[in-house]
């Protein structure tokens, strides 16, 4: 018989897991951090039981956040978790000290663990990569999971600088966000069912195969509108019951659509805001060079949202 789905499960042992919502970064007027909406949407995180929050992410727009601002996002991050969920700080450059000094930066702010993407101007190869990370790893003072998001840095983390940097003592896994069901399968091939390197699916199409593979979590953008379906999606997968895995992803997919489909990141970044916004959550804007959604288009989103959200209930 399966167990009602009423309240979060038991975390498996590995550290690193579960669902680890990549929140937005809620922005004033003026470019600056509206640090009073950042707390309140960390809070309502904890409130619905996920595992953890990914912060300066992709989208929240990490790259583009003022330097300035990125520690006190991370700061108030972790004061407005409390201890309740995990808090992943996202960093990454194209210059070596400059991620260490943002790692150190989220060591000091109390973040549980960096996330580190390629560095991406130059085209690097497998060997240049795998160095880079190495000589990072070897200096952060906090856990560190690898991202691979080619749709943005255009250059897709190789396998084998996965497999050679693997059983680092400062490596906790990777968060993959690359929509490719060969690249999936061929993770967890090589590097699935390792006790001590997680793997978070990144991607909303591959979610549910990911988990019935043997992910240890994911990392679901639509977890900013619908933390506590989410959840559930996760504790389904803890008591396998794929049925209600897939149809929960189903659910997550259609609920995403409402502001990735048709767009880009960027856009869909922007078009995250202006829902967040018609939800009381935070302001529609994004951080430049992103452009916050004409008005018209943040009226017809929300529209689409409510009527969707009406349907569903």
């Amino acid at each position: 018989m399966k167990m009602p789905i009423d309240g979060p499960l038991p975390r498996s042992r590995k550290r690193f897991q579960g669902v680890v919502v990549p929140l937005a970064t809620p922005a004033t007027p003026d470019g600056g951090l509206d640090t009073a909406a950042h707390e309140q949407l960390v809070d309502r995180q904890a409130a619905a039981g996920v595992d953890g929050v990914l912060v300066l992410g992709t989208m929240g727009e990490g790259p583009s956040v003022p330097r300035s601002l990125r520690a006190r996002a991370v700061r108030a991050a972790v004061n407005a978790a409390s201890g309740r969920i995990q808090v992943h700080a996202g960093i990454g450059d194209n210059a070596l000290e400059d991620a260490l000094v943002q790692a150190r930066e989220a060591r000091k702010a109390g973040a549980d663990a960096v996330v580190a993407f390629p560095p991406s101007y130059f085209p690097a190869a497998a060997d240049a990569l795998a160095a880079f990370f190495g000589r990072l790893l070897d200096q952060v003072e906090l856990p560190l999971l690898l991202y691979n998001i080619p749709a943005t840095t255009h250059i897709s983390i190789p396998l084998e600088v996965l497999e050679i940097l693997a059983g680092h003592p400062r490596l906790a896994g990777v968060k993959d966000s690359e929509n490719s069901v060969p690249r999936q399968q061929a993770l967890f091939q090589r590097l699935g069912g390792s006790s001590d390197f997680s793997i978070l699916v990144g991607t909303t199409p591959l979610m549910a195969s990911g988990l019935e593979a043997g992910a240890d979590g994911v990392v679901p953008s639509v977890g900013n509108l619908l933390p506590e379906e989410c959840r559930r999606f996760m504790d389904a997968a803890r008591l396998q019951d794929w049925a209600e895995v897939a149809a929960g992803a189903a659910r997550l997919a259609a609920a995403a659509a409402h502001f990735q489909q048709g767009r880009d990141i960027g856009q869909a970044i922007a078009a995250l805001k202006a829902l967040m916004a018609s939800q009381g959550l935070c302001n529609p804007h994004p951080f430049p060079p992103l452009l916050e959604l004409a008005p018209e288009e943040q009226a017809r989103i929300s529209l689409a949202w409510s009527d969707w959200r009406q349907a569903a209930a």
